[in-house]
């Protein structure tokens, strides 16, 4: 009993320290660094979170979930940075927002969606170019890695020229949208 109750109040002086600690750390940083730290625990709660609930799937579709919570993530740490509260990203992995297929991430802005995306980080830059390119995710932005970016923007243009010179009018139309 000696040895719990020792035990106990071990945890909570810890405790009592983390909160000085807290408190002196939010004082030096000010609160939008404070609050910029905080979304970036948040963030690796949440892909700890996607990591365990997520254990069945591929190591590649994990990874887009987490990508997906990065993205939003960083956003956020840099909206609060900049003293911004009410922009915030949320994607539909974590409860953000429903389940949305046309939509990863939204972005609000006191409370209402300014912005929409679909994020493809997979490892094969044509592939992530045909993937961003289907119709369902018209009218979304999209987030692709950076070192693909060229590369994906070089292949949609190729596919929209091809389409764009197709014999078959229906097909010579969708090129023609999309450049």
């Amino acid at each position: 009993m000696a040895n719990s109750k020792s035990e106990g109040q071990r945890k909570e002086r810890k405790r009592g320290y983390q909160v000085v600690e807290t408190d002196a750390l939010r004082k030096h940083l000010g609160r939008n660094d404070y609050s910029a730290v905080e979304e970036l625990r948040v963030m690796s709660e949440r892909i700890d979170a996607i990591n365990q609930s997520k254990a069945a799937l591929s190591a590649d579709k994990r990874a887009g979930f987490v990508a997906e919570e990065f993205i939003a993530g960083t956003f956020n740490r840099a909206a609060r940075k900049k003293g911004q509260t009410t922009l915030t990203a949320k994607t539909g992995s974590n409860g953000g927002f429903p389940l949305d297929q046309r939509t990863d991430i939204k972005v609000t802005l006191d409370g209402k969606v300014v912005a929409e995306a679909q994020a493809k980080f997979g490892a094969n830059a044509k592939r992530n170019a045909v993937a961003i390119s289907k119709p369902k995710y018209h009218g979304t932005q999209r987030i692709v890695p950076s070192e693909q970016a060229s590369c994906i923007r070089k292949e949609l243009a190729a596919s929209a020229s091809r389409k764009a010179s197709s014999a078959n009018p229906r097909i010579r139309q969708k090129g023609a949208d999309r450049m």
